[in-house]
């Protein structure tokens, strides 16, 4: 897998459709740190604007985690976690929202490439980045506003050619050929 990225703090390696994204400060157990923000940044713009990328994994990381938690787990969840500071079962992190699937470990990365393969092969790269906008900007709207914008964007998505290819791709009865997004490249 070509590395793409020199960094300090992390590692960027891209493998159509996949990014990886690991923070590898072992000495530090991968404590974040200024730099480590700024070379994440960095990382997931870089394979935002690859046109080759569908999605990004990011590993590596087991620690600032006090702003992701909550809205992983719920703030119930997050404070017993950062207070106990307890390792936490694959079950039970099945079962509070931490983790949607429970895989063994040696084949984490595996599946996390399987995953994001399959979601190449049958997704719209369009609608999945505007879903996932609409999930991260909802969390902050209240649901008039919501549905304003989802309503929009519905009409708008209906101009593109994602449409037309996924209901051509059903009747036809193979696998739909969504075009890559071409977003601009990093400033």
């Amino acid at each position: 897998m070509p590395a793409t990225g020199a960094f300090e703090d992390v590692r960027l390696d891209i493998d159509d459709p996949v990014a990886v994204v690991t923070i590898d400060r072992p000495a530090s157990m991968n404590a974040f740190r200024g730099q480590t923000l700024r070379e994440l940044h960095q990382a997931f713009t870089r394979a935002e604007h690859d046109r080759r990328v569908v999605g990004i994994v990011l590993t590596g990381a087991e620690q600032g985690v006090s702003w992701l938690l909550p809205r992983l787990v719920g703030p119930a969840h997050a404070l017993d976690l950062l207070w106990s500071s307890r390792v936490v079962s694959a079950p039970e992190a099945l079962a509070i929202g931490l983790a949607q699937r429970v895989v063994p470990s040696d084949r984490l990365l595996d599946e996390c490439r399987a995953y994001i393969a399959e979601l190449a092969a049958i997704a719209s790269p369009h609608s999945m980045m505007v879903s996932k906008q609409l999930v991260y900007q909802h969390l902050q709207r209240d649901l008039g506003e919501a549905v304003d914008q989802t309503d929009g964007l519905m009409r708008e998505s209906f101009r593109r050619p994602d449409p037309v290819e996924g209901a051509t791709a059903f009747l036809e009865r193979r696998e739909p050929r969504f075009d890559r997004l071409d977003l601009l490249p990093p400033a």
